[in-house]
């Protein structure tokens, strides 16, 4: 459910809550397909129906910032399209593609092999370790034409090397300006070892860990649990507890899309980002209809992060 986009001409929805009404208030959409728990013909199935809903439009893919999931299927459906440029590369967080794998804190995974069943020719693997090394990709895919996919960076600069060919400009988000934000929740529903870090860090800060559970919005309020797990613990109650909050941090994409759908959302206009793969937006309907939330993959960032966004918004 993280958004690719850095900047308010986007807007991120469910592929079950997609409206073409959309395309006529914002010129790039991201729809979350939710098919990482999914199996590979399941995957297929609603990466054909979000290709239908969108006609010929414009395609980029964002794949999993793990790999987790069905890469191939989602690669090689799009590669029907056209050409496909897939790169695994995340600077700012020492991820690296080279030699058709893709490396993290030493240890890589060969993007060649995972895509091998895909028809030959259809899909290139580049490498790319810094910015400009994916400044220059999204250049390449503008200029051929082909498909991008990667866990957003290089998607963000392709949208943005059409924004600037359009005539289109972003609008700009300064840290200051908007309401002030004076309550934040955190709902945490990942136990991946970096958000358990996290977790440890901000208690060590002084700030309460607690169970999801409806009551009075305090200043800063933080809640974890085992999505997969206590999934029960975030009932209407509770969701509808957080529309006291200003800001909503929501840890963990698959915790992003639980607790939204539960709020009954309709999308989510994007925003500035706090740092890459880590992105506001407004929600749009529901009962969080204006609420400001700041979404989270689980494995992202360090081991400070949380605090990181929370001084993000005070400053905001």
């Amino acid at each position: 459910m993280a958004s690719m986009v850095d900047g308010s001409l986007a807007v991120t929805v469910s592929l079950s809550r997609f409206k073409p009404s959309l395309a006529d208030e914002f010129p790039f959409i991201a729809i979350s397909l939710e098919s990482r728990d999914e199996d590979d013909e399941k995957a297929v199935h609603l990466a054909e129906d979000a290709l239908e809903h969108i006609g010929r439009s414009w395609t980029a893919l964002r794949i999993d910032s793990a790999l987790r999931g069905n890469v191939r299927g989602m690669v090689g459906k799009l590669s029907e399209r056209g050409r496909v440029l897939v790169t695994d590369t995340i600077p700012e967080y020492g991820r690296y593609t080279k030699g058709g794998k893709t490396y993290v804190d030493n240890q890589g995974r060969d993007l060649n092999a995972l895509l091998e069943t895909v028809p030959g020719g259809r899909v290139v693997v580049a490498d790319s370790e810094t910015v400009a090394d994916l400044s220059a990709l999204a250049s390449r895919c503008t200029r051929e034409g082909m498909i991008p996919a990667d866990p957003g960076p290089l998607v963000s600069l392709v949208v943005k090397d059409r924004l600037r060919f359009s005539g289109k400009v972003p609008k700009s988000h300064e840290r200051g300006g908007g309401s002030p934000i004076e309550k934040v929740a955190f709902v945490i529903g990942t136990r991946d070892g970096m958000t358990l870090k996290q977790l440890r860090h901000i208690e060590l800060e002084g700030f309460i860990v607690r169970p999801p559970k409806s009551e009075e919005a305090a200043e800063v309020s933080i809640f974890a649990f085992s999505l997969d797990n206590e999934a029960r613990l975030v009932d209407d109650s509770f969701v509808d507890s957080l529309r006291d909050y200003d800001a909503i941090v929501l840890s963990g994409g698959a915790t992003a899309s639980f607790v939204l759908d539960k709020s009954r959302f309709d999308c989510i206009v994007n925003g500035a980002q706090v740092q890459p793969l880590l992105s506001t937006g407004t929600v749009r309907g529901g009962i969080l209809d204006g609420t400001l939330v700041v979404l989270k993959g689980g494995f992202i960032g360090d081991e400070k992060t949380y605090k990181t966004i929370l001084e993000w918004l005070k400053q905001r």
